[in-house]
């Protein structure tokens, strides 16, 4: 004698046994436009699956170091304009120096002082010092 035993379905074996049923039944357009509804209402309280503490702390730490990285590129993206733009292309030899930099207080305090400084100079002597 053969027993059934209880397996639990995944998403494809449901999508899969919908359609079969789908297939063998037909139902009055009141009753399927009903069934549509019920099938959208669970499938938007099928629970998500449960995220631990650690796993929504590295995603959150992941988020701020892409946001912090995201920032530092843009601020290096204008250091680099303001340079060329200010003091010429022959000003864009700090570059490498100003992309060493990873404190973004500095980068902002440089970005700054591309504004404030009277000669290219006086900005590459602020880059010594920031």
């Amino acid at each position: 004698m053969l027993r059934a035993t209880a397996m639990p379905l995944d998403r494809k074996d449901i999508i899969h046994l919908f359609r079969f049923i789908d297939w063998l039944l037909v139902l009055p357009a009141d009753l399927e436009v009903e069934t549509l509804r019920q099938i959208v209402e669970l499938e938007g309280a099928t629970p998500m699956p449960y995220v631990t503490s650690i796993e929504r702390l590295a995603r959150e730490e992941g988020k701020a170091e892409g946001k912090a990285e995201g920032l530092r590129e843009g601020l290096l993206e204008a250091i680099d304009l303001g340079l060329e733009l200010r003091f010429g292309k022959e000003a864009l030899r700090v570059r490498p120096r100003v992309h060493g930099i990873a404190e973004l207080d500095r980068l902002r305090r440089l970005k700054a002082a591309l504004v404030r400084a009277e000669s290219f100079a006086e900005f590459e002597s602020l880059l010594g010092s920031s």
